[in-house]
């Protein structure tokens, strides 16, 4: 009996730790989220009302891109834009899309040529989103986050 007396007493007293609570420390957690968190992929890519029949990322962000480039070219079209020589250029417009849905031209880059053919183009580019669709903004466990993006516009003409 003393025997077994004992040997209760020695998991009681030992057992104690096993019965304590971790406490978790909220910088421990965070830092812990931190390192697997990847900061440069979204859940759900930026979309236009019209991409609503999009199943997966990839036809969203297909269809965002094609909706976007198609309303800046379309645009573009819709202009009596004049060159002298033949011009054959991609120039790629760099995005921001906030968490509101507002987009923002952040640079426009394209060949020196370009520019001096047709140096309005800058001006014409900006004015070519203005009349977009409303822009919902991508989505990042579960709230809007701001992207930045690039679409590339072919310019061409056969003047010579």
């Amino acid at each position: 009996m003393r025997f077994f007396l004992l040997i209760l007493i020695c998991f009681v007293f030992f057992s104690c730790s096993y019965f304590d609570k971790k406490k978790l420390d909220s910088s421990d957690l965070l830092q812990e989220e931190l390192e697997v968190f990847i900061w440069d992929q979204v859940d759900k890519y930026p979309t236009f009302a019209a991409c609503d029949y999009a199943v997966d990322f990839q036809e969203a962000k297909a269809c965002f891109e094609s909706t976007l480039t198609d309303h800046v070219s379309q645009y573009l079209a819709s202009r009596d834009i004049n060159v002298s020589k033949m011009l054959n250029d991609t120039i790629s417009m760099y995005f921001t899309l906030d968490n509101s849905g507002v987009l923002q031209i952040d640079s426009i880059l394209s060949a020196v040529k370009t520019r001096k053919q047709i140096p309005e183009m800058d001006s014409l580019l900006s004015q070519s989103i203005e009349g977009l669709p409303k822009i919902f903004p991508a989505i990042k466990r579960g709230q809007y986050v701001q992207t930045a993006f690039q679409i590339p516009i072919v310019i061409v003409s056969n003047n010579e």
